[in-house]
């Protein structure tokens, strides 16, 4: 019955029950409260286990990535490798007010990490709301 309140198709917990799915390292929260802070996201869900942390890291021409009409920042740019320490931890925000839309991403190091926060956290209520955790979709390339 919650799978069907959720909106979740049979044929999804059938694949995961007979293990014919692999399991993400990614895991879809929704129904967070819109004050949440990415400090507290990111502390609720550390727990379970090490959150991906990485460099992630640019070198090469990266003018492509600029607005048409910056030629002089882009070649600039393009002469230099950098890199960005990046924790995937991910609350999505409105791209015009900047507040948070009342879901995330966190990205585990290890599948069992990741269902474990799955288990121990869906159906939890967190700063008076109840959220829902699942394992992120992939998204389709096309």
């Amino acid at each position: 019955m919650k799978m069907a309140m959720r909106g979740r198709g049979l044929l999804g917990l059938a694949s995961r029950v007979a293990g014919t799915k692999a399991f993400s390292t990614e895991i879809f929260v929704s129904r967070l409260s819109f004050y949440t802070t990415d400090e507290e996201f990111k502390n609720t869900f550390s727990p379970f286990g090490a959150i991906e942390e990485g460099d992630l890291c640019f070198s090469g021409t990266i003018s492509s990535c600029l607005p048409q009409g910056n030629w002089f920042l882009g070649n600039m740019l393009s002469r230099f490798s950098f890199c960005i320490l990046s924790i995937i931890v991910r609350l999505m925000r409105d791209n015009q007010t900047g507040r948070p839309k009342g879901f995330g991403f966190v990205k585990y190091s290890s599948q069992e990490a990741a269902e474990k926060a799955v288990k121990a956290m869906d159906g939890r209520i967190i700063r008076g709301r109840l959220i829902f955790v699942e394992t992120a979709k992939e998204r389709d390339s096309g």
